[in-house]
């Protein structure tokens, strides 16, 4: 590696893990735009896959779509084309706020749920599980 800039150089003791990282992201961000079907009826990409999962985990405390977009550390442009997609699938559902007609309030459809539910099989099956059972090859010290 070539010379490092002085406000870069505690990137030299950690060189090894941080390109894997960034080579990781870089991949992941390709990779989670690409629809596929995971195991359910429909075809959607791993960030649909993240709304969703963030709409339903917050259902209950009903919050906009501005909170859920930061949270998940996306544009509230790029949340809402996603959310519009997954409303024309059937998967999301949209009302409005009875308080405050600007906020729209989020929910999974029972359609949603099941093909959450079946992505998450997946999942577990094709990923999680094959690697808890990787890492249990790997010595404990």
């Amino acid at each position: 590696m070539g010379t490092v800039a002085k406000e870069f150089e505690w990137t030299n003791d950690y060189w090894d893990i941080i390109m894997p990282l960034i080579k990781f992201a870089n991949e992941y961000s390709r990779f989670s735009k690409i629809p596929r079907s995971y195991g359910t009826e429909v075809s959607l990409a791993l960030s649909d896959y993240q709304v969703i999962e963030k709409i339903h985990l917050n259902e209950t405390e009903r919050r906009n779509m501005s909170a859920l977009a930061k949270e998940l550390g996306i544009t509230q442009s790029a949340f809402s084309k996603i959310v519009q997609r997954l409303v024309n699938m059937g998967i999301v559902e949209k009302f409005h706020a009875a308080n405050n007609r600007k906020d729209v309030i989020l929910c999974v459809s029972d359609f949603g749920k099941k093909v959450y539910s079946e992505y998450s099989f997946f999942v577990y099956n094709e990923v999680t599980n094959k690697v808890v059972k990787l890492l249990d090859t790997v010595p404990r010290k």
